[in-house]
């Protein structure tokens, strides 16, 4: 006192309450960060399960899809069906078909890389292929090329 100093008590006290607060948000802080990590890590791991689940692609055999026909009073159609719960997926082209004049007398559709996956629907999937029968090229031919097998269809009787 004699120097004229002032001790200022306070302020330790203000240190210590300022490493009190800083203290609690680096827990909280960690805390939100753990919370958000966990979340993070479950979305990221519903979301691997899903794709995995869909997203593998498994051949498609002789067995498991199934060719067919259908005419009504305007159309003819050639239909594919696969077994429920698949979704088809595959790369195709599409080509004229010439007669012996090399005019165009019908189309032919090639499926090739043919694989299925799964798929949260259950019903039975299928496609189809139509031309109206008044159409001067009426002939439609469906050529399913598997791994080990081909399958062939057109709309000739």
């Amino acid at each position: 006192m004699k120097s004229g100093r002032q001790i200022d008590e306070a302020a330790p006290q203000r240190e210590h309450d300022t490493d009190v607060i800083t203290a609690v948000k680096k827990k909280i802080a960690k805390k939100i960060f753990k919370i958000v990590a966990v979340v993070c890590l479950v979305f990221a791991v519903l979301f691997c399960a899903v794709l995995f689940y869909t997203g593998i692609s498994y051949p498609v055999t002789k067995e498991s899809i199934s060719l067919s026909t259908k005419t009504d009073s305007e159309y003819t159609y050639i239909i594919l069906e696969t077994k429920a719960g698949k979704s088809l997926f595959f790369e195709s082209k599409t080509e004229d078909i010439l007669n012996d004049h090399n005019e165009v007398c019908g189309r032919r559709i090639v499926l090739y890389n043919v694989q299925y996956h799964n798929s949260f629907t259950k019903n039975t999937s299928s496609m189809s292929w139509g031309k109206p029968l008044n159409d001067e090229k009426p002939y439609l031919e469906v050529i399913v090329e598997l791994e080990n097998d081909t399958l062939q269809i057109s709309n000739a009787e």
